[in-house]
């Protein structure tokens, strides 16, 4: 097994109606980060125009593929558009392939 470092920014666009709304439901915006079927973080969304950068390490190994995936925790799906972005491994080779907005797949070389 090998430790590799997954580097990327989630960014966020919340409509002016759910930063500006009274209910509590529409303020939550949340997402979780899986790699695999592994749970790794859920984090609140709080902010408006900045974007996250998450560092997270692992264990690994050399040519098996892993997917990092973005899931939104929201009441409804306009409420906040998540995208992951600038993703990097940083101190190990992989091959990387964006598939969406929230899931990026990668095989550890």
């Amino acid at each position: 097994m090998i430790e590799v470092n997954l580097n990327f920014h989630i960014h966020c666009q919340r409509p002016i109606w759910g930063i500006i709304n009274s209910s509590s439901k529409f303020k939550d915006s949340r997402y979780r980060i899986y790699i695999n079927d592994d749970l790794i973080t859920e984090r609140s969304w709080v902010w408006n125009n900045e974007y996250l950068n998450e560092n997270i390490w692992m264990h690994g190994e050399d040519n098996t593929n892993y997917i990092v995936k973005l899931e939104p925790v929201v009441h409804i799906p306009d409420q906040a558009k998540f995208i992951i972005d600038g993703f990097r491994i940083t101190n190990t080779t992989a091959d990387i392939e964006k598939i969406d907005d929230l899931q990026v797949n990668f095989t550890l070389r």
